[in-house]
C-alpha cells in the first residue's frame, strides 16, 4: 500500500516532494524497481493481445502455404514448398522470411527494407534480427531456440548472450556458416523426427517474444530513467544556486527519482498508444526535464522559506 500511495503522491503535484525527499535512496530506488516492474506488465499486456491476433493469422496463412512442419535431426523444414524462399509481412514494422541456399542473396538488400526487425527461418533454425537504432546499415542476430515447449525458458540467458552486430553481407555469412547444412554449426538439432502444425510453433515462438519483449522493456525503461535521475541529480548538485540550506546529494537523488514516475507513466502510455512522432526516451525526457525544475524549486522554497520582509516588501507600498 506504501507503494501505491507513494505513485499517487509523487504524481500529484510538485508540493509532495518536500516530504519525498525524506524517503531514504535505497527505498526509492526499490519503489523506481516496483514501477518500472508494473509498467512494463502493463505494457506487455497490451502487446500481447496484440500479437495473440496477429499470431492465429499468421499461423493460418503458414498452414495454407507451408502445411506442417518437419523438425528432423539435422533441419527444420515445411512439407509443402521446402524449395521456395517466401517472405511474409506481419506488421509494418515486422516480417518473416523463409530463406533457402539461393535466397540468401537479398539479405544484401536489407538496408532498403522498411521494417524494423524480423525473423530469418532457415534450414537448421530460426534467427531474429532487428535494426541497430541510429546507426544505418547494422543489424543485431539474436539466434532463436528450436521450437520445442521449453526453450522459452531457455531464450533470455541463452539468445542474447550469443547476439552479434552484423552488416547484411556479414548477416548473409553467418546465416550460410551456421544455419545451412555443410556449414560449420552440424550438430544435431533433435533427438528424433517430430511434426508440428505452424500453430503449435507460432505459440511456441509467441513466448519467446513475449518473453524477450518482457525483459527488453523492464530493462530499458529502468536503467533509462535511473541513469537519467542520477545524471540530473548530480547536475543539481553541482550546480545548486547559493541557499542558506543546501539540500545534500542523498535526499536530492531520492527527488530526483521520484520527480522520473509521472515521466514514466505517461511514456508508458505513449509506447501503448504508439504515437508516430515521439518515442519513449522523448516523451520521458521532456516530461521528466520539466517536472524535476517544479520539484526541486518546490523543495528548495521548502527549505529556504522567504523571509517576512520579502513576502511584505514593495508590493505593500503599492497597495
Amino acid at each position: 500500500m506504501d507503494f501505491f500511495k507513494t505513485v499517487v503522491s509523487a504524481c500529484s503535484g510538485p508540493s509532495a516532494f518536500p516530504n519525498l525527499m525524506m524517503r531514504s535512496p535505497q527505498r526509492a530506488l526499490l519503489h523506481l524497481f516496483l514501477l518500472c516492474l508494473l509498467l512494463t506488465m502493463v505494457i506487455s499486456g497490451f502487446k500481447f493481445v496484440d500479437m495473440e491476433h496477429g499470431r492465429r493469422i499468421i499461423a493460418e496463412a503458414f498452414t495454407d502455404y507451408f502445411g506442417n512442419v518437419s523438425m528432423e535431426k539435422d533441419r527444420i523444414v515445411p512439407m509443402r514448398n521446402a524449395g521456395r524462399p517466401r517472405t511474409f509481412l506481419l506488421s509494418p514494422e515486422f516480417r518473416f522470411d523463409y530463406l533457402t541456399k539461393d535466397s540468401l542473396k537479398k539479405l544484401d538488400g536489407m538496408d532498403d527494407w522498411k521494417e524494423l526487425a524480423g525473423v530469418f527461418w532457415c534450414p537448421r533454425g530460426f534467427v531474429l534480427w532487428t535494426r541497430k537504432m541510429n546507426e544505418s546499415g547494422i543489424y543485431l542476430a539474436t539466434p532463436l531456440p528450436p521450437p520445442v515447449n521449453w526453450a522459452y525458458t531457455l531464450f533470455i540467458p541463452v539468445g542474447f548472450a550469443s547476439s552479434q552486430m552484423l552488416t547484411p553481407s556479414e548477416f548473409r555469412m553467418y546465416l550460410l556458416e551456421n544455419y545451412f547444412p555443410g556449414g560449420k554449426k552440424d550438430t544435431p538439432l533433435f533427438n528424433g523426427t517430430a511434426v508440428r502444425t505452424p500453430s503449435e510453433i507460432s505459440v511456441m515462438v509467441l513466448k519467446v517474444l513475449c518473453v524477450s519483449f518482457f525483459f527488453s522493456v523492464f530493462l530499458g525503461i529502468f536503467f533509462i530513467s535511473l541513469v537519467v535521475a542520477l545524471l540530473f541529480a548530480v547536475m543539481q548538485h553541482i550546480f545548486v544556486p547559493k541557499v542558506d540550506v543546501r539540500l545534500r546529494f542523498g535526499p536530492l537523488l531520492s527527488v530526483m527519482i521520484y520527480a522520473s514516475f509521472p515521466a514514466l507513466v505517461i511514456a508508458s502510455a505513449a509506447l501503448i498508444v504508439e504515437f508516430p512522432f515521439f518515442s519513449f526516451q522523448t516523451v520521458f525526457f521532456i516530461v521528466f526535464f520539466i517536472y524535476q525544475m517544479l520539484a526541486v524549486g518546490a523543495v528548495q522554497r521548502f527549505l529556504n522559506p522567504p523571509s517576512p520582509r520579502d513576502e511584505s516588501g514593495d508590493d505593500q507600498d503599492f497597495f
